[in-house]
């Protein structure tokens, strides 16, 4: 079985000191094999500096304040935690993370944010098996100042083995102010008759500021929840979440 959709981006690098428009290919990790114990997490799985507003009915939560992190999560083994992003002209290994970086298999699929029809990719969001959505940052025309960071756990108040992954793309929009908006929602379609699955879907903003080159500052990169949707015990989502009209529709 194959996991992890792959995403085709049109971004900027510098090759000797000339800018250059390249197609390069985004591919995550794919599926891994869960252990049975659980681990200490690897880094914050939450960014310290996310926000909760505009929550008040009982099933999306109460709380204005930023959400702790997990201290423990599901133990994965090294298979698919990993991400490449290679030149789809050459086949040329760009840029590439592994376990070091990656607490779980990266299972979801890549969206990349454009901005406006015609511009190049400057950003790519995946969701991995435990549910944390990873933010990619290529917006710097410098290889070597690319990075990835956990942009949102969306278990983050969970049982520590409570995590569930998405397949699909998480799907970006914008919103009146210009921020990029993040929608996800999570459903393990390998196993539709867990009765103990309780999935969840997110609207989160992206929250950031950039340098005079275009580049993002990494100390003001942050996300703000604007809502989510607490599924009932066993109800799984089965596919991407589709936005059309300012409303999501989605099946389970």
């Amino acid at each position: 079985e194959t996991y992890g959709e792959p995403a085709t981006a049109q971004i900027r690098i510098d090759i000797d000191g000339v800018t250059h428009e390249r197609g390069v290919v985004i591919i995550p990790g794919g599926a891994g094999e869960l252990l049975p114990s659980t681990c200490a997490v690897n880094g914050i799985r939450v960014p310290q500096n996310v926000e909760r507003t505009g929550l008040s009915d009982s099933n999306v939560g109460t709380s204005s304040t930023s959400p702790s992190h997990l201290t423990e999560r599901r133990c994965w083994n090294t298979v698919g935690r990993s991400l490449y992003i290679v030149d789809a002209a050459t086949g040329v290994l760009l840029k590439k993370w592994d376990a070091a970086t990656y607490s779980a298999p990266l299972t979801g699929g890549v969206s990349v944010f454009n901005g406006e029809q015609g511009q190049t990719g400057t950003r790519a969001f995946v969701t991995d098996a435990d549910g944390v959505i990873w933010r990619l940052d290529f917006s710097s025309r410098n290889i070597s100042e690319w990075s990835t960071s956990a942009f949102f756990d969306m278990f983050y108040d969970a049982d520590p083995r409570g995590g569930q992954p998405s397949y699909a793309p998480p799907t970006i929009t914008t919103n009146p102010d210009g921020e990029t908006v993040v929608i996800q929602a999570t459903g393990d379609i390998d196993q539709l008759d867990d009765p103990a699955a309780f999935n969840r879907v997110y609207s989160v903003t992206e929250t950031a500021s950039v340098d005079a080159a275009g580049a993002f500052i990494a100390s003001s990169l942050g996300a703000r929840v604007n809502w989510e949707i607490r599924l009932e015990a066993g109800e799984q989502v089965t596919g991407p979440v589709e936005l059309f009209g300012g409303k999501i529709y989605f099946g389970s």
